[in-house]
C-alpha cells in the first residue's frame, strides 16, 4: 500500500521499490489501441496544413486526427485548470483569489489547429494497434508551415 510521509516530503510503497507497483502502460485488453502526438518542431508558426496520407496508408494505423476532426465531431475547449485541487481537501481549491478578483482560466484546445505557439505543441493524434506503430506513422505526418 502506498504511504507519505508528508512531513519529509519523501514517499514510498512496498509496491514501488520492490517491483510490483502497476501503471496504466502496464494494463493490456483486447482490441486496445495506442495514440501518439505529432508535435510541432517550431516556436511559433501558422499551421496551414497537415497531410496524414502516407501514415493512414500503413496497415494497422486507425486514424489520424485533427483540431478540425476534433471540432468537426462537436467538442469544444477544456478547461486548463490553472487553480488544482487541494492536498488536503480535493473539494478546496489549491488558491484564492483576492476579495472581487478571481482566478483566470483560459480554455484550451487539446489540439492548436492554426497556429502553433511553443516547440512540441500537439497538432495531431495518430491512432494505431500498436504503440511502435503509432510512434514509426508520426515521422510519416507531414505538416505545412509558415512564420
Amino acid at each position: 500500500i502506498y504511504q507519505c510521509d508528508w512531513s519529509s516530503d519523501v514517499c514510498s510503497s512496498d509496491l514501488l521499490l520492490t517491483g510490483a507497483g502497476r501503471f496504466t502502460d502496464d494494463l493490456n485488453i483486447p482490441g486496445q489501441t495506442y495514440a501518439a502526438f505529432v508535435r510541432s518542431p517550431h516556436a511559433h508558426a501558422r499551421v496551414q496544413g497537415i497531410d496524414s496520407s502516407a501514415a493512414l496508408a500503413l496497415p494497422g494505423v486507425i486514424a489520424v486526427l485533427t483540431a478540425a476532426d476534433y471540432a468537426a465531431d462537436g467538442c469544444g475547449p477544456i478547461a486548463h485548470m490553472p487553480n488544482p485541487a487541494s492536498t488536503l481537501d480535493v473539494k478546496q481549491r489549491a488558491f484564492h483569489a483576492a476579495p472581487g478578483e478571481q482566478i483566470f482560466d483560459q480554455p484550451r484546445w487539446p489540439l492548436s489547429g492554426d497556429c502553433v505557439r511553443h516547440v512540441g505543441e500537439a497538432v495531431a493524434m495518430v491512432i494505431a494497434r500498436t504503440p511502435a506503430l503509432a510512434r514509426d506513422a508520426l515521422e510519416l505526418v507531414e505538416g505545412d508551415w509558415a512564420p
